[in-house]
Parts: structure tokens; C-alpha cells; sequence
């Protein structure tokens, strides 16, 4: 239960991110502006847009490092069956191969 909030709250920080991307800020910032058109709020926001792509920047950072965290936070149902399974080795050692500067005749 634990895993699957977390998994939750990692998405819904990953879609903060997608959406405060600075990247987007051509197609964000218009948008925003023209919901706010005739407030209080959007007569700022035309003034001081650096400060709108600031806190979009710092929005990406932390919902990016927030996502991360969480959905690295988050273990997979599988994850307890795994418990025990033997390593497979991933480089056999083959009669005659080079180990470390001798060889297996030496």
C-alpha cells in the first residue's frame, strides 16, 4: 500500500514537472497571461514574466527531484519475490583467458 502512494505522488510530481518545464514557458506564459486577463494578478504577471520563468524553473527543479525520489522510493510488487534468487555471473572466466595478467596455465 505503502509503494503505491508513493508511485501516486511520484507521478503527480512528474506532471508538475512536464507542466512547469522552462521549455514550455512559450506556450505557458501566453496561456497563463490570457486567463488573467483584466485581474490584478496579470497585470503583474506582464510586468515581471522573469520572475514567472523563475518559479517555473524552481517548480521543474523540485517536481523533477521530488518525482525521482519518490517513484525511486517505490518498490515494485515483484520486489519481495526476488529476495533469494541466486546471482547469474556475468563474465564467465574461459580456460586460457586473460585474468589479471597470468592466464590459468601459469
Amino acid at each position: 500500500m505503502f509503494g503505491m502512494w508513493q508511485s501516486l505522488k511520484g507521478y503527480l510530481a512528474a506532471v508538475l514537472a512536464f507542466i512547469t518545464c522552462p521549455c514550455h514557458l512559450p506556450i505557458t506564459l501566453p496561456l497563463l497571461l490570457s486567463l488573467t486577463t483584466g485581474t490584478a494578478f496579470g497585470a503583474w504577471l506582464v510586468d515581471h514574466h522573469f520572475v514567472f520563468g523563475l518559479t517555473s524553473t524552481a517548480l521543474f527543479l523540485a517536481g523533477t527531484w521530488l518525482a525521482l525520489r519518490w517513484l525511486g522510493m517505490a518498490k515494485p510488487a515483484t520486489a519481495v519475490a526476488r529476495v533469494g534468487v541466486p546471482r547469474v555471473a556475468l563474465e564467465p572466466r574461459l580456460p586460457g583467458a586473460w585474468q589479471g595478467g597470468r592466464t590459468s596455465q601459469s
